[in-house]
């Protein structure tokens, strides 16, 4: 992926489409740009292997959106990023599609519920490759707090029209949120319990 933006932003440079000192500034949008678009392209095929690209997309905006501002764990490498990602949407995918459950009600509020606690203690979670300033820390604080009750409340409301499927993606996509703020915070107490 690397050598492909390094390619391409040198490309770019080359055309008059760019300046040679922002070379790295190029290469990292288009790793990121790249990225995405094979997150994406990945994320819609397993939607399609398992019929459920509506699901999908229920899922994954909230998911987006909340993991955005919350912060949570990354994975060392693309590579490894592309693997958890498909790996989480699959088993989510399987689990909506198999929530017929009499205990989906209770599920999702425990997943609610989970998701609130962690972002209103932990968040916004810090990725060591982008520090946030004490200002942007509050900015994002309440802006995850705010798009948390958000969801719940979307969640709620998909509930009670009868859309329970839907229900379930959102409250799916809150708890693997906090669930990734989770794991964050108990691997920065293990680095500094050493």
């Amino acid at each position: 992926m690397e050598k492909i933006a390094v390619s391409a932003a040198k490309f770019l440079v080359r055309q008059g489409g760019g300046d040679v000192a922002n070379l790295d500034i190029y290469e990292y949008g288009i790793v990121v740009a790249l990225s995405f678009l094979v997150n994406a392209a990945v994320a819609v095929l397993v939607g399609i292997v398992f019929s459920a690209l509506v699901d999908l997309l229920v899922f994954f905006l909230p998911f987006a959106v909340h993991r955005s501002l919350s912060g949570g764990y990354h994975a060392d490498t693309w590579w490894g990023c592309l693997l958890m990602s498909s790996i989480v949407i699959a088993i989510t995918l399987l689990l909506i599609k198999s929530q017929a459950s009499a205990y989906t009600l209770q599920i999702s509020i425990a997943l609610l519920l989970f998701s609130c606690v962690s972002t209103f203690i932990f968040a916004p979670i810090e990725n060591p490759n982008n520090p946030l300033t004490a200002k942007g820390k509050v900015k994002f604080r309440k802006c995850s707090r705010l798009c948390t009750l958000l969801f719940v409340t979307l969640g709620a409301m998909l509930f009670v029209a009868g859309m329970e499927s839907h229900s379930f993606s959102v409250a799916l996509a809150l708890g693997i949120s906090g669930a990734t703020q989770m794991i964050c915070v108990i691997q920065k107490r293990r680095r500094c319990s050493k």
